[in-house]
Order: structure tokens, then sequence, then C-alpha cells
């Protein structure tokens, strides 16, 4: 089982989780942590199978865990593995990784059908609660569409509504969630942005000028919930075009930019190439442009919303279910179209309160079959039926929840 993720989201943590669940648990597995960082357990790796073996690390018929944190640093990652696999069914690997780009090239073909990949993000905002008001996140569990109805429910939402905020603004770093100082927190995403910078882009791109790098990071995170437009960022930045789509494809396999396909059905009328970009982290994003000014005046406050709702909805996407954006060349538009099966559920973020169906949400909804439809916003909470089209005014906090709602 591999593993990936940006920095401090949490990979390390959960390995520690791993080997103290199976020293309680299943005392009768060995379980052995090794992090690629530390130059002895490196070098004890990188000596491949026969070391372990010398050590007695590996013993044929023993049930084994090898837990190997980093492991994009070992040289050869690829046949350690597959010769632990093929040679000792018994042991199980997990390992971790933050690069997809240093790991797609030194995990080849031969470990297919040999190895999950599972994707480690940021806490979602159920997982934020769980940090911050430990208990109290229940309020979601079992929470349906008729929660509207509940008027003890409309008060608990005001108080989530208000932690909504200082997610949207901090994000959900792990270890910035649990510190209470703004100021301290400030300085932990800087260090873990410049971890980023030093560590993973200077190791992945040879001989690269930072400073330009650093330009077009803040660019893409001032663009969030925009059209990605190649050619502007190269003039801009005045790098060269394939320059730019090199680093845009560091940024996309380092999990700090993830880019959003088009829905379209009609070539002549709907964008059906250009994708929006989003940033994994709205605390980095801010650290980065450093704003953390107030949401009700800033004039970025929709970017930071919408980016807030794409990631909670990409947190809790299952596999059975696709997530789009939906524009017309006369820039008519809808935020977020989930799809799940050949069903489309349009969802459109607003800032504020909202209590008027959206034109474009409208638009859509009428001509695509659509039988559900949700308007994300900071207090409407309720139900209305259009024709053949139900529509949901929900708290921005239960995005997060939409995915559930519409498998039922």
């Amino acid at each position: 089982m591999i593993l990936l993720g940006s920095r401090q989201v949490g990979k390390t943590t959960l390995l520690k989780m791993l080997e103290t669940s199976f020293n309680e648990n299943s005392p009768q597995t060995k379980v052995y942590y090794f992090t690629m960082e530390t130059t002895d357990d490196l070098r004890l790796l990188s000596e491949g199978v026969k070391g372990l073996e010398q050590r007695r690390i590996l013993n044929k018929g023993e049930e084994i865990c090898l837990l190997i944190d980093e492991f994009h640093y070992l040289h050869d990652p690829n046949r350690l593995f597959k010769e632990i696999y093929d040679s000792y069914p018994s042991v199980k690997i997990v390992a971790s990784g933050s690069s997809s780009l240093e790991i797609q090239q030194k995990i080849k073909e031969s470990l297919a059908g040999r190895k999950l990949t599972l994707h480690v993000y940021p806490l979602d905002f159920y997982e934020y609660l769980q940090f911050i008001r430990s208990g109290e996140e229940s309020f979601l569990n079992g929470i349906d569409l008729d929660g509207h109805r509940d008027y003890s429910k409309k008060i608990q939402a005001k108080i989530f509504q208000e932690d909504f905020y200082n997610f949207i603004l901090f994000g959900g770093l792990p270890r910035v969630v649990l510190e209470s100082d703004t100021e301290v927190k400030k300085l932990f995403l800087e260090e873990i942005y410049s971890t980023y910078i030093q560590k993973d882009i200077k190791g992945i791109l040879k001989n690269i000028e930072i400073v330009p790098f650093n330009q077009l990071i803040e660019l893409v995170a001032s663009q969030v919930g925009n059209l990605l437009n190649i050619a502007e960022l190269s003039n801009t930045l005045r790098l060269p075009r394939h320059h730019v789509v090199r680093h845009l494809e560091v940024l996309k396999e380092t999990f700090v930019n993830f880019l959003l396909r088009p829905y379209a059905t009609n070539k002549r009328t709907e964008v059906v190439k250009t994708p929006k970009t989003f940033f994994y982290d709205n605390g980095v994003r801010n650290q980065i442009l450093k704003q953390f000014g107030l949401l009700s005046l800033r004039a970025d406050a929709g970017a930071l919303f919408e980016n807030a709702i794409f990631m909670e909805l990409k947190k809790n996407l299952p596999i059975s279910q696709d997530l789009y954006f939906w524009r017309t060349k006369n820039k008519t538009e809808v935020d977020f179209i989930l799809r799940l099966n050949e069903r489309l559920f349009p969802i459109e973020v607003k800032r504020g309160s909202e209590k008027n169906i959206p034109l474009d949400l409208r638009s859509f909804a009428q001509t695509h079959n659509v039988d559900k439809a949700f308007i994300l916003n900071a207090t409407e909470w309720s139900v209305r039926k259009e024709g053949e089209v139900t529509y949901f005014w929900i708290p921005h906090f239960l995005a997060g929840k939409i995915s559930e709602w519409i498998q039922s």
C-alpha cells in the first residue's frame, strides 16, 4: 500500500498509528518502522532484501509489516518492493511518499497488480471538527437533506459555519489546526511552504531558478477558481511556455495544485478543454500571498470559498463519482458538477446568503435533465421544488456531505 500526499498532511502520523495499532491488536505481527530521511534506515533498505535478511527482519513464514516513510528517497524502491512481494507473501508493506513525480519514475510497471495507492489530503471539515470540537462532529453523522426542518440543527449550524470561516483562512493541515495562536499558525505555514521548496522542488527540478518558480506558485495561488491560461502565465513570468507547462506538472504531481476539467456535451457552445485551477490548502495559499484578513473585507473571499468547497468535494469524492465545472462560451457557469453514472448534480457556491435560484444554475438544471441541484451559502437552509428539479440550499460546511446524499 502506497500513501501519497503533500508535506505535513499526516502520512508519518498515519504510519505511527498503524505501528501502535499492530502492536496493541495484532501481537503476532512483527512491525518495523523506517524513515528514509535518516541515514541509517536509508542505507539499510538500500541494501535490499539481503540486508533485511541478514538483520533477521525478514523471516520466511512470519507475519511482518514494514512501514516505510518517504520511500521515494530510495534509489530503487521498485526492486525492493518487488523482491519482498514475490519472496515473502506474508510480509505487508505500507510506504509513504510526497512526490508522485519521483514515485512514478521509480515505481515501474513490474508492480502492476502488486500495489494499492491511496491519496492523503489535508483534513476535511468533519476531521477539522474532530480536532477542535472533539465529540461535536457527531452532529454531521446521519444528517440528511431535511436537516433544515430541525430548529436545533439550524442553531448548531451557525456555530459550525463560523468554524468553517476559520477553516477557510488557515486550512486543514493538522499541525496548523492544532495550534491556537494565529501568529504561530502563520509560522508553521511558512515553514511548511519553505520545506516544500527546499526539499521537494530543488530535489525534482535540478538547476531550477527558484525565483520564477516562486512567482508561478504565487500566480497560481492568486487565480484559484479561474480558468488556467498558460499563455498568460508565460507572458507574465517571461518564461518559455514549455517551462510553465513543466512547472505546472510538478505542482500537480507534488499535490499542490489541482486542475478541474469542464463538463461539456456541445463543443460549439461550451468550454471543452480549458481546466480551472485550485490549490490543495487555503492556509498555504494565504501564506504564500501573505493575506489573512477577515473574509468580509477581502476581495478574494469568493475565490477562497470556492477553493475550500472544491477541496471538500474532492476529499469526499468516492470512486463512483466524477467532478467537473460547467461554462459556456457566453460565460454562463456553474461552479461544480457531480456526476454519478449518468445523473448530474450541479452545485453553485455563494459567499453570502442566497434565497433565489441562481440563473445559471437554473439554466443548467433545465437543459441537462437534472432532478437535484445545490446552492451552498452562508445561512439559508431550505428546499424548494421548481418543475422537475428540487433545489437544496445548504450551509457551506456541509459540502462534504453532498456525495453521500446523492448516492442515497
